[in-house]
Formats: structure tokens, sequence, C-alpha cells
């Protein structure tokens, strides 16, 4: 479970791993059953001793399947999930005390942000469709102790809401997707200095506003749309990725 956890983090930092974390669940003519018959093959692995995860990132699990997590709550410590409905199915998740590392592809809101707060242990929190999520769900994640790397596709977060990020001591790594940042959102991560790896797609922030933000921490692995801004030291340095 430690070099999983080592191989999430490492991957946001790089390039190359980055589709680890940016790809979205491939086209197959799966269906319903080949689910069912994939998320109970490791549901039984877990409940056997055999594994502590369930990752199907290809498959759409219907959200009725996140019943049966009850009796293995306690073994499971990642889950790599994509379904159209799997917030009704929040509480489920959030009963999975020991849960380390948590991608989650289905459409999210402040309820269940707050319900996934309540996991203590977590480190990776990927959620890539966490469009109706506020700045006062954000806030319910503040002072998280264990938070390493987060991964939000998040509109409707603003710039006052990005001061919750600086509350997370242990949080390194961070991709925002979407977050229609400015300028004076960038200020707080000048402060967040265990911060080691910024990525932000699709923001407002102005090209003298990020270039100020590079020349403040230019220790900071930082990509604006996958690329690193002109005159970034680490270009200067020889760093590519």
């Amino acid at each position: 479970m430690l070099k999983r956890i080592a191989a999430a983090v490492i991957s946001l930092a790089c390039v190359a791993g980055l589709w680890l974390f940016t790809r979205q669940p491939e086209s197959t003519q799966a269906t319903e059953a080949d689910a069912q018959a994939a998320w109970s093959q490791q549901l039984k692995a877990v409940a056997d001793g055999q594994s502590t995860q369930i990752v199907l990132p290809d498959l759409r699990i219907p959200a009725r399947f996140l019943t049966e997590l009850k009796p293995v709550a306690e073994r499971i410590k990642e889950l790599n999930l994509s379904g159209d409905h799997l917030a009704q199915g929040i509480n489920e998740i959030s009963d999975c005390s020991h849960l380390k590392i948590l991608h989650l592809r289905t459409e999210l809101s402040d309820p269940e942000i707050e319900r996934l707060a309540q996991l203590r242990e977590l480190e990776v929190l990927d959620l890539p469709l966490a469009l109706q999520v506020t700045d006062a769900g954000l806030m319910t994640l503040e002072r998280h102790p264990r938070l390493k790397l987060i991964r939000l596709r998040a509109p409707q977060l603003s710039d006052q809401g990005l001061s919750s990020f600086a509350t997370m001591p242990e949080l390194r790594w961070l991709h925002l997707m979407e977050v229609p940042l400015t300028d004076q959102g960038l200020e707080v991560f000048r402060s967040m200095t265990k911060l080691e790896s910024l990525y932000l797609d699709g923001d407002r922030a102005t090209d003298e506003g990020l270039s100020n933000l590079v020349l403040a921490r230019p220790d900071l692995h930082f990509h604006q749309d996958q690329l690193h801004l002109p005159g970034d030291p680490r270009l200067r340095d020889g760093h590519q990725d």
C-alpha cells in the first residue's frame, strides 16, 4: 500500500505519470454484467484478505453496488471507481475508515465532500467531477491531517475558498481544473511552503500573476495547462517535466 501511495503522489509531479490522474474511463462496450463480475471478484478478494483495494476505473459502477462495501469497509484502503450516480453511495464510501486513496469519477457537491472529510486517514483525493462543490464544501476539508495529494475539477470554487488548502499540513501536490482563480487566489500558494507541485488547468490568472508566483516560489513544480511558463527558473535549470 505504501508503494501505491508513493506512486500516486510521484505521478502528479511528472508529466509522464499524469495519465493516472487525467485519463478518462475508456470507451468500451462493457455491460452492467461485466461490471458486476469485476466488482464481485475484487470484493471477494477483499473479503478473503487477499486485497485491500477495489480498482475499476474503466467500468461504470451502479451506485447500488456500493451497499456491498459495508461488510468489508474496514479492510479497504483504495477505491478507484467511475459511475453516473455514485454520490448516492457516499455514506458507504465514507464508512471505509481506513481508506487512503480515493479516485472517484462521479458528480459531487458539498454534502458529499463533507462526508469524505470524515476519512481522516485519506492521503490521495482525486475528484475530477466535483462540479457543484463550493468554498463551503472545501472548508470541511480544512486541517485534514493526512491529505498529501488533491486533484479537483471544481468550477464553483472562488479565490476566497483556496485558503482552505493552506490549512492542510501534509499537502504536497495540488491539481486544480476549471477553478476560476485569479491573481488574488494565487497569493495563497506563496505561503504554502510545503507545497511541492501545483498544476492549474483552465484558471483565470494573468500571465503577470503567474510569473510572479513562479519567481516567488522557484522551488515549486508548476504547470499551467500542462506547460511550464516562459521564464520558469526550472526551464533555465534544464527541467522539462
